[in-house]
């Protein structure tokens, strides 16, 4: 009879902790003040982009295109890759990506996307800021 009495002891404390854990969930964090958005809102107004952090194979595919860029520039005598890539055109962007599909032989639309992706990486790595949407579908239906 003991053991009925610690078992229900037992059961009933249980109980209580679980539901006092379950209310403790159930809680809503307060909710901000008209002052407190103010405030973030200004904040957020001077945040043009968020850099995103790259995986490490990212970032290796980033530095290659940056070699093919590099290499682009100075043979097409553009000058500074860096300010080249930050003032660059729709029409530098398809003549480049169509070097790259030419100088390296690549023949897939796949691959040749996968460069075009790699490309808008590194603009975006460089300037702070993505490249134009309708830039970049032209590039594609290149």
């Amino acid at each position: 009879m003991a053991m009925t009495n610690a078992y229900d002891v037992h059961h009933a404390d249980f109980l209580h902790q679980f539901v006092a854990k379950e209310q403790k969930k159930r809680q809503k964090p307060t909710s901000l003040t008209a002052k407190e958005h103010a405030k973030n809102r200004s904040q957020l107004r001077s945040v043009k982009l968020v850099k995103p952090n790259y995986a490490f194979e990212t970032k290796v595919n980033i530095s290659g295109i940056c070699k093919k860029w590099t290499h682009y520039c100075t043979e097409m005598e553009l000058g500074d890759s860096k300010t080249t890539l930050k003032n660059v055109t729709r029409n530098i962007t398809m003549y480049f990506v169509h070097f790259v599909c030419e100088r390296y032989s690549i023949e897939s639309s796949g691959t040749s996307a996968e460069y075009i992706r790699q490309f808008q990486m590194l603009y975006t790595t460089v300037t702070g800021q993505y490249m134009d949407r309708n830039d970049s579908k032209q590039v594609y239906n290149l």
